[in-house]
């Protein structure tokens, strides 16, 4: 009996861990505040409603020649969605930002203000990087794909989350 106990908890302290991964199948559907990369501005307006305000990337002032458009919904002073969009590519998003304790999570739960230590906890520290800012924070990145690739990233300054972000290569 003993050793069925013993046993059934190292299974659990095991599946636990094994939860605690970013694979490439999982961070192609990861989303922030239940927004996906590529989601339509539709879907985006189905949850959110209107955007407070809407930027155009300076850049490009809207549109550039190939027909790419980048603008952002921003709602409040801390979520902002940024779309992007061609000729031949619908408008969807392509960044996603929480930048305050706002209710907006990741799917497993990470916004900002957890704890750092949630992210190993949650994410794992397969495909992760991590990188130190001139200014004192700290980048953790978990990266798939070569290209258009996605990543996720989560900003830490004194052992709290700043800020989460999710986006496509073009912005890593």
């Amino acid at each position: 009996m003993k050793r069925l106990v013993l046993f059934i908890l190292a299974l659990a302290l095991m599946s636990s861990t094994c939860f605690a991964s970013m694979t490439a199948e999982y961070l192609t559907s990861m989303s922030i505040g239940g927004i996906t990369l590529d989601s339509s501005e539709e879907y985006v307006r189905s949850i959110y409603g209107d955007p407070d305000r809407i930027e155009y990337d300076r850049n490009l002032n809207g549109t550039n020649r190939q027909g790419s458009t980048v603008y952002t919904y921003i709602y409040g002073n801390s979520f902002k969605i940024l779309f992007c969009g061609n000729n031949h590519i619908p408008m969807s998003a392509g960044e996603i930002i929480s930048t305050a304790n706002n209710g907006i999570k990741t799917e497993a739960g990470l916004s900002v203000g957890d704890n750092e230590s949630r992210i190993a906890e949650l994410y794992g520290t397969d495909n992760r990087y991590i990188y130190h800012e001139k200014d004192g924070v700290i980048r953790y990145s978990y990266t798939i794909g070569k290209g258009f690739g996605r990543a996720f990233t989560a900003y830490v300054r004194h052992g709290k989350i700043i800020k989460i972000e999710l986006s496509s290569s073009w912005n890593v």
